[in-house]
């Protein structure tokens, strides 16, 4: 399936509904995890330490999508991050509690499939893509192209597998054999994917640079 350009792409219902979500959980619980749908604070630390898994070095720049309140620069920074970080969310409230705790990092209130954004080392996302808002999996294939476009080196996320006991209707379900098909097939051949080291999640790399090292 070819992805459409991000010209012709508007997304206004779907973020709408994202905005919806997200907007609820603030109001529900004064836990600032939570504004971001995280249970807890080590669940979410779990899942961004496998996006450190694939960070080569922590002087780098990394673009952050849907970074919500800014928990991720947060845990970056307890692991030795000396790099330029940035974030975009579409969700004006989570983007004033992270300005608000984190004041000397950039945020930004943009749609990333339309903002003119600077290439960046690293692109990454974690659980955006989680809360069902409406999206189907042409939605998820322009928006990993999206964060490929803007990587220099790698971009890498994490979704809910497919894979699981039982689904909840509150969630997105994502094959992972389609995204590798899509991968392959659109961005780039060389890829890694972890699916075991947290329960009914994965965590894919895609490689900007497709060289490979020599046997």
């Amino acid at each position: 399936m070819k992805s459409k350009t991000a010209d012709s792409l508007n997304y206004r219902t779907l973020f709408s509904k994202s905005n919806e979500i997200y907007d609820a959980a603030s109001r529900r619980k004064a836990c600032k995890t939570y504004h971001s749908l995280w249970t807890t604070k080590s669940g979410q630390y779990h899942r961004f330490s496998e996006i450190l898994h694939f960070i080569d070095n922590m002087d780098c720049s990394i673009l952050d999508i849907g970074c919500g309140n800014g928990r991720l620069v947060e845990f970056l920074n307890y692991n030795g991050f000396t790099g330029k970080y940035t974030g975009v969310d579409i969700n004006s409230n989570l983007l004033k509690e992270a300005r608000h705790d984190f004041p000397g990092q950039e945020f930004v209130n943009a749609d990333f499939f339309k903002k003119r954004i600077p290439l960046h080392d690293y692109v990454v996302m974690s659980g955006t893509l989680n809360a069902n808002f409406g999206q189907d999996m042409d939605f998820v294939f322009n928006f990993i192209r999206r964060m490929h476009e803007l990587s220099r080196k790698k971009s890498v996320f994490n979704a809910i597998t497919e894979y699981v006991n039982f689904k909840e209707k509150e969630m997105y379900y994502i094959n992972p054999a389609a995204l590798i098909e899509y991968t392959v097939r659109n961005l780039s051949p060389k890829f890694e994917i972890r699916h075991s080291f947290v329960p009914y999640n994965f965590t894919m790399c895609i490689h900007k640079n497709i060289k490979w090292i020599p046997f």
